[in-house]
């Protein structure tokens, strides 16, 4: 999973969503939007952050059998998880269907909360997630 290993292991973070940042694909992506995320790398840090789950981090999403039924778009804690499918490439294999209703259903979630927070972890402990972290505001 490219999470997992560019945040994870890798230490990338994530402050923008990019929507149909491919255009139309074709192949096994055939249908499903080209959205991404930009990863950003402090080289003079270095590492991932693989993190453990957390019971008083809130979850900003909802998953049932894998998919996503829901998300809360009101959440204003300093760390936020935002759960993932254990697979996205395996179930795009498996249900192409679902796999494009996962990609709609995140992708205004992450241009919501990617406005004021910014993915700096990996969680496979309880099931995938990202681990978002408010940015604060600079001070006066």
């Amino acid at each position: 999973m490219n999470g997992y290993f560019n945040i994870g292991k890798l230490g990338a973070t994530c402050r923008r969503y990019l929507p149909h940042f491919y255009g139309e694909m074709g192949g096994i992506n055939a249908g499903a939007a080209s959205d991404r995320m930009l990863a950003e790398w402090n080289l003079l840090e270095g590492g991932g952050k693989a993190v453990q789950l957390e019971p008083d981090i809130p979850c900003i999403n909802v998953l049932e059998d894998g998919l996503m039924v829901s998300a809360n778009l009101t959440l204003e804690h300093p760390q936020l998880y935002f759960e993932l499918p254990q697979d996205y490439s395996a179930l795009l294999e498996r249900d192409a269907d679902q796999a494009i209703l996962w990609r709609e259903r995140s992708r205004p979630v992450f241009l919501h909360y990617l406005e004021r927070y910014t993915i700096t972890g990996f969680r496979r402990e309880g099931g995938n997630a990202y681990l978002l972290e408010r940015e604060e505001p600079p001070l006066a």
